[in-house]
């Protein structure tokens, strides 16, 4: 029955700490930011993919001219001497006599209106640039995960140590009981001339030696309770359910596989996401000698004085062929700069794994460490807790002295408050492992 009972606190004190983790996530200003990013980038992405769609614009031009270049056509000179051999044979003016003439250059009352129409067909670089957009959502979103598996420790820990303060409150709490009923026991003791009114004074003291500590416990639940306030973006002061049983359990950490867990770490998946990228970036720099293949269709119409009719329409369609073929060796230099950035990516992701692979094993090292102090501190509390009892039963007969007794119980004090510390320390170094494995799920 207490094993059922235990359980079910354990699972309902971690629904509790992932329920205000939740509540981080979705109030957190920096994860907002940073969500607000990837959405961009999504829509970036969309940008990319749309350059494949055609584009159509519709474009109309009206000119008047005066003077400027001409271009003189000899009209007369052609035409005159054949008109009037014309005249002569058929006894007739039929054939005008004709000037030569100086054709404006500029069109004058002139218009060309069209819709221009262009779609690519071949191009490399709208391709990678495509990729490019994508890969970015990737590591923009990793971005936001490795800000939540910061949140979630920085939470757990402020957590815990908000309860750590509650519970420090608590042994001073009990500490002042007991030493209320010592000055119980110590007025009687005195009445019945079996210790000195010196008992009263030292009773004195030790109550406020534990006032000042109760104060300072108070003060640092105040503010583990501010900052973990903080943390959840509330109020300073908004209550804070406590459960003490998960605190005092212990999690269990799968620890076999330190590479396949640093795998997941999203230090190490970012490093990979910008090596994809740089990749892709390779790919795009040298598409630039692939060529470029396009088609551009014209249809409109053009004419002098607004003339709208079977000759002024038109239409002009086109196929667009660009193939690179010298560059000043500007484009080559761009791809060594990239190969560059990659081997630098490279060097860096193994300088991490190395980083990550000790911050897993210190964690392991610590939170060891803390587990076996906490098996000493227990026996202490236990032996100091029976050793206060039985001298508290001596002195209340009057066969040993009050020092004793407040030795006895500052010893049982200061045993709880350590296995109390030590109990935090467990609990905030399983924190940090779960952090350097990157267990816990976003």
């Amino acid at each position: 029955m207490f094993l059922i009972f235990f359980s079910n606190n354990k699972l309902f004190g971690q629904e509790i700490l992932d329920k205000y983790i939740k509540e981080a996530f979705e109030k957190h200003p920096q994860i907002q930011q940073q969500q607000h990013l990837v959405q961009k980038n999504k829509l970036m992405y969309q940008e990319a993919r749309n350059l494949w769609l055609p584009t159509a614009k519709f474009n109309t031009t009206y000119t008047l001219a005066q003077g400027g270049r001409t271009i003189a056509f000899p009209l007369g000179d052609l035409f005159n001497p054949a008109y009037s051999a014309l005249n002569s044979l058929t006894n007739t003016r039929n054939f005008p006599t004709l000037e030569n003439q100086n054709i404006q250059f500029f069109p004058n009352d002139f218009y060309d209106a069209k819709f221009n129409i262009t779609q690519p067909i071949f191009n490399q670089e709208i391709k990678f640039n495509q990729k490019i957009k994508k890969e970015q959502i990737e590591f923009q979103s990793i971005e936001i995960n490795q800000l939540k598996r910061t949140l979630v420790k920085d939470i757990k820990i402020a957590y815990f140590n908000y309860v750590q303060a509650g519970e420090a409150i608590r042994i001073y709490q009990e500490a002042k009981k007991l030493v209320e009923e010592a000055q119980r026991v110590n007025e009687s003791l005195i009445k019945n001339d079996l210790a000195t009114p010196l008992v009263r004074t030292r009773t004195q003291t030790q109550m406020n030696k534990l006032e000042a500590q109760l104060l300072e416990a108070q003060a640092n639940e105040k503010n583990a309770l501010t900052y973990f306030n903080f943390l959840l973006q509330q109020p300073e002061n908004s209550p804070v359910l406590r459960d003490t049983t998960l605190f005092y359990l212990e999690k269990v950490q799968n620890t076999q596989d330190n590479e396949s867990q640093i795998s997941t770490r999203e230090e190490i998946q970012k490093l990979q996401s910008a090596e994809n990228l740089q990749n892709l970036n390779l790919r795009l720099q040298k598409s630039y000698f692939m060529p470029k293949l396009g088609a551009s269709l014209d249809l409109g119409s053009q004419g002098f004085n607004w003339a709208f009719d079977k000759q002024s329409r038109y239409y002009l369609l086109g196929i667009s062929l660009d193939i690179p073929i010298f560059s000043g060796f500007r484009n080559t230099l761009k791809i060594k700069q990239v190969q560059e950035d990659i081997k630098a990516l490279q060097s860096q992701t193994k300088h991490v794994k190395n980083q990550l692979e000790l911050q897993i094993n210190l964690a392991k090292n610590n939170l060891n460490a803390s587990k076996s102090i906490i098996k000493s501190t227990l026996a202490d509390v236990t032996l100091t807790k029976r050793t206060y009892q039985d001298i508290l039963k001596r002195y209340k007969q009057g066969t040993l002295p009050y020092i004793d007794l407040l030795d006895a119980q500052n010893d049982m004090i200061f045993a709880q408050i350590q296995h109390l510390i030590n109990l935090g320390k467990v609990q905030i170094r399983e924190s940090e492992l779960e952090y350097a494995l990157g267990n816990y799920k976003l």
